[in-house]
């Protein structure tokens, strides 16, 4: 005896929509009264009226469902003009605590919390980019550094100067003031290294690129 291939129905729940399943049982219903198969099973028919009634009910709480969406809508932008509008009234009476208030403890027995003010932050001191060496026109025993400034701006700079080695490595105050200028001597064909840094204030930049001085 040749057994009937049992047959397998293409149903993927997470592929319908709700409108999908409402047109599914649609389809059901229109064609169960014609269904042989449907006909000579009471299971079946019971289960086609079943889905019928349950169709109804989806479709009754879908709607009160649109009409819940559509009143929280209106209700959230309700909340949110009432929510503006006393924002407002709260800017109004921070604005009249801050005419009147003349200490801290004012404003925090208002209700208000103090708002402590930020030190603004400074950039540091650019590090100077270009150092100049130039040589007196006559003698021996001197050079003078300076650091290249540019337009009208005039800066404040401290000067140190390491004895010639592949890499310096012991710096010491080279001359007196915060001029962009400083005067190298020592004896005729000595090498020494020169850096300068900006100073604003307390502040002081890193120290430029170190240059090589020979004294003529």
């Amino acid at each position: 005896m040749k057994l009937a291939q049992r047959q397998r129905v293409e149903l993927d729940f997470s592929q319908l929509t709700d409108k999908g399943v409402h047109d599914l049982v649609a389809g059901i219903k229109l064609v169960a009264p014609t269904s042989t198969l449907v006909l000579n099973s009471g299971p079946m028919q019971a289960c086609v009226a079943a889905m019928v009634t349950k169709d109804s009910a989806f479709t009754l709480s879908g709607a009160t469902v649109t009409d819940d969406k559509a009143k929280l809508k209106t209700d959230l932008a309700t909340e949110a003009t009432h929510r503006g509008d006393l924002c407002a009234e709260l800017r109004v009476y921070a604005t009249l605590i801050m005419g009147g208030a003349k200490v801290a403890a004012d404003v925090t027995g208002a209700g208000l919390s103090s708002l402590t003010p930020t030190p603004k932050a400074t950039l540091p001191p650019e590090v100077p980019a270009v150092i100049n060496t130039s040589y007196p026109a006559k003698g021996h025993g001197k050079a003078t550094v300076s650091v290249h400034e540019t337009g009208k701006s005039r800066g404040q700079y401290a000067a140190e100067w390491s004895p010639e080695l592949i890499t310096p490595t012991s710096w010491a105050p080279l001359g007196v003031g915060h001029g962009k200028t400083r005067t190298v001597t020592g004896v005729s064909g000595t090498k020494v290294w020169v850096r300068f840094a900006t100073v604003r204030g307390q502040q002081q930049s890193d120290w430029s690129t170190p240059i090589l001085v020979t004294i003529p």
